[in-house]
């Protein structure tokens, strides 16, 4: 469900920072047998001079229906505005995709 520009902006903003819904499909997801699945988000930042940061969403997913079948569902809070790497892990796969979140 990603655009190709690969640029988030105009996202709500609440005192977390900025907040995107995310989906993610695994040809291994079974709704009916998993409906909260163990899915871990960690997001890092990319674009600053400090020691990176790291935040491990551990809780469980949700799920939910998209164009492309049924999915699993989770939010992000990303703290600030920059380049950000997303990486999401499902039982034995993992996938990285980077974004930019803009004003």
């Amino acid at each position: 469900m990603l655009g190709t520009e690969a640029t988030w902006s105009g996202l709500p903003h609440n005192r977390y920072g900025y907040s995107q819904k995310i989906f993610w499909w695994s040809q291994h997801f079974d709704v009916r047998t998993d409906p909260y699945p163990e899915l871990t988000v960690i997001i890092e930042q990319l674009d600053t001079d400090a020691p990176s940061s790291r935040v491990v969403i551990a809780e469980k997913a949700t799920n939910a229906s998209a164009d492309f079948g049924t999915a699993m569902l989770t939010g992000v809070d990303l703290p600030t505005l920059g380049c950000w790497k997303i990486t999401g892990q499902y039982q034995q796969a993992e996938l990285s995709f980077v974004v930019w979140v803009a004003p």
